[in-house]
C-alpha cells in the first residue's frame, strides 16, 4: 500500500529538496480532513524546529521556509516562525481539463517566478515569494476560477472553520 493509498499526501518534487534532511507527517485533522496526513519535507539542525522545504498541499497557515516545532506523538506543527513567503493551492474542477490544460497552467505560473509543486495534474500549490508574485499568481488562476474551472486558496492563512473553503 503506497502513501497514497493510506491517505498520506506525499511531495514527489519538494521545492527545497535539497537542502531537506528530515520528513515529518503531520496530522491534517484540525485541517478539515480527519484520518489523514501530509509529509512535510524540512531542514532540522536539533529534530526540534523545522524548516519548510515543500509548499504545504493541505496544510493551513504554513508556507514555504516557515519554521515550525513538530510533535512527532500528536503529529501536530506549531509554527515559530514565518518567512514571510505565501502560497496558493488550486483544484481544477475536472480532471479531463486539468490534464489538457496542465502544461499552459504550468508554463503560466512559472512565468510569474514562483515556485510550484503539483500532487496530480489536477492539484498544485504555488509559492510566492512577495505580494507582487503573489497578485501575478492570482492573475493566472483567476479567470479560470471565474469560468468554473478550478478553486483556489490561501494555504498560509488559518484553516477555515469547516475546513477547506476554496474559491
Amino acid at each position: 500500500m503506497s502513501a497514497a493509498d493510506a491517505g498520506i499526501a506525499t511531495h514527489d518534487a519538494p521545492v527545497w529538496r535539497e537542502k531537506t534532511n528530515y520528513i515529518i507527517r503531520v496530522d491534517l485533522g484540525a485541517h478539515g480532513m480527519p484520518g489523514s496526513a501530509e509529509q512535510l519535507w524540512t531542514r532540522t539542525d536539533d529534530q526540534r524546529t523545522f524548516e519548510l522545504c515543500c509548499i504545504p498541499f493541505f496544510t493551513y497557515g504554513l508556507a514555504l521556509g516557515d519554521r515550525v516545532e513538530w510533535d512527532d506523538g500528536s503529529r501536530v506543527a506549531t509554527l515559530v516562525e514565518r518567512s514571510g513567503r505565501r502560497n496558493v493551492r488550486f483544484a481544477w474542477n475536472d480532471k479531463s481539463e486539468a490534464a489538457e490544460q496542465h502544461e499552459a497552467l504550468h508554463g503560466r505560473l512559472a512565468a510569474t517566478g514562483a515556485c510550484l509543486e503539483f500532487s496530480s495534474n489536477g492539484y498544485g500549490a504555488v509559492d510566492c515569494a512577495d505580494d507582487v508574485m503573489m497578485a501575478g499568481v492570482i492573475t493566472v488562476l483567476q479567470p479560470l476560477n471565474g469560468a468554473g474551472l478550478l478553486i483556489w486558496e490561501y494555504g498560509d492563512q488559518p484553516a477555515p472553520p469547516s475546513g477547506h473553503k476554496c474559491r
